[in-house]
């Protein structure tokens, strides 16, 4: 139950909407009543979750937070047991709390419901400590690329990004609903700013992170507290299967991104499995083929070639899991040799209502030059000359000839994820991968969560 240094420890706040701070009041009110009413709540028989003093601890609750000894729970405390005098009692003996100490508590309505909530908080406290390092190394690379909270994602950000590319928030396994406007809960939000912002699509804070501030921590009190008022601060573990496929093309190997694609794998499936064990994560690598691979991995040899991308889309249906949710995350270099049978393949991601999001390393360096031969004088891999070429034999293309290059990589490699009925993110910033590559799948895990309210 130790605290990470790095990380704040959680803090208890005063439960909003209960009718007035530590004493509050069971009755949510006609606002929230009826919202209770509309979602049914999370925890049966819990009553509320309110801030008291160790002198007022009341008897049958369960402690979410407060009584820490140098920043860690008492071992007495670690599974979140119902409070009883004679607990009450060793716990003031053994650590002399002050009667004035402040403590989160949750109410029952029966000794049967505390029990089953026991169980079930401490389940959601594991995947909040399990959340935290990942939402340590997001708020480092905010800070690393001058990400603002206020400001939106990493992936809409024209410092990081061709944020006028960026296709978002379509999905084929469930439907959006534009018309709330309450943030989508967020492994990140509570942590830092506005990982995940609204649900309208703008991309800026929330209500939510407004009320949190930047760096604030999510407590447990705190999600708990707003689950009962039909709230999610913490998305849902649903069942996810997440397909995440690298192009080693022999274009990739250029610039670094082959090895930005495996660092930001890693982390995937390092860190979002542990916040979220529902998730599952299935790791490709493709080129000429397509070979499945375990994740995390280390560096190893790849054998770069073609980029067709057709059989990765079959691989992936081929691996589709029944009874869950199926997203394919991919991230690549450009427009891939067999195109319109990729565009055909595409198709049906849409048609097996697999969610989709492609991530596109762009530079426009790669398409300012052009080479004069004749077939066959130079070897040719992945549409690029894989051997010296004499200076004299190249040439730089005009601003407007670039352009145009650029646009036609963009217009068709759109064409893909339109026909995926998917997602898009064109990166620029090829370090920044593995924040994005969190935030896509933070943004569709909190996403799915209101969807499946």
């Amino acid at each position: 139950m130790k605290r990470d240094r790095e990380i704040r420890p959680w803090t208890p706040r005063t439960i909003p909407g209960t009718g007035g701070g530590a004493t509050g009041n069971s009755d949510p009110g006609p606002v929230d009543r009826g919202r209770w009413q509309n979602n049914p709540r999370p925890f049966s028989g819990v009553e509320q979750v309110r801030t008291v003093t160790w002198g007022g601890l009341p008897l049958g609750s369960v402690i979410l937070d407060g009584p820490t000894v140098g920043g860690v729970l008492p071992e007495e405390l670690a599974r979140f047991p119902i409070i009883d005098r004679r607990l009450r009692a060793h716990l003031q003996n053994r650590y002399h709390f002050r009667q004035d100490r402040l403590i989160t508590v949750a109410t029952a309505t029966d000794p049967e419901s505390a029990e089953r909530f026991a169980r079930e908080v401490g389940s959601l406290d594991r995947r909040l400590r399990n959340a935290e390092p990942l939402a340590r190394e997001v708020m480092q690379d905010y800070e690393r690329f001058g990400v603002e909270g206020a400001a939106g994602p990493a992936f809409a950000q024209p410092a990081l990004t061709e944020s006028s590319r960026l296709v978002r928030d379509q999905y084929n396994s469930f439907v959006v609903n534009r018309a709330r406007t309450e943030p989508a809960p967020s492994l990140l939000a509570g942590f830092w700013g506005a990982a995940a912002g609204a649900v309208d699509g703008s991309g800026r804070a929330g209500p939510a992170f407004a009320a949190h501030g930047p760096s604030a921590d999510i407590s447990l009190g705190n999600v708990v507290s707003n689950l009962l008022e039909g709230r999610l601060l913490f998305p849902a573990d649903t069942p996810v299967t997440l397909h995440l496929a690298l192009d080693v093309s022999y274009s990739m190997k250029t610039r670094g991104r082959i090895e930005h694609g495996i660092t930001a794998a890693n982390r995937i499936a390092k860190r979002i499995p542990a916040a979220m064990p529902n998730t599952r994560v299935r790791g490709y690598h493709f080129s000429d083929t397509v070979r499945h691979i375990a994740l995390p991995r280390g560096r190893g040899a790849v054998e770069a070639q073609g980029t067709k991308q057709a059989q990765l889309f079959r691989a992936v249906l081929k691996r589709q899991e029944a009874g869950r949710h199926n997203c394919l995350v991919l991230i690549t270099d450009g427009e891939p040799e067999d195109y319109a049978e990729t565009l055909r393949t595409a198709e049906k991601l849409h048609d097996a209502g697999l969610d989709y999001a492609q991530v596109l390393l762009h530079t426009d360096s790669d398409l300012e030059h052009e080479v004069t031969s004749v077939v066959g004088e130079f070897r040719v891999r992945d549409n690029m000359i894989a051997e010296e070429v004499p200076d004299e034999r190249i040439n730089r293309l005009t601003e407007e000839q670039v352009k145009q290059n650029v646009e036609t990589r963009f217009e068709r490699f759109t064409h893909i994820a339109e026909a995926a009925g998917g997602n898009q993110v064109v990166l620029t910033e090829f370090s920044a991968l593995g924040l994005i590559t969190v935030e896509l799948y933070d943004r569709y895990a909190g996403l799915l969560s209101l969807a499946e309210r």
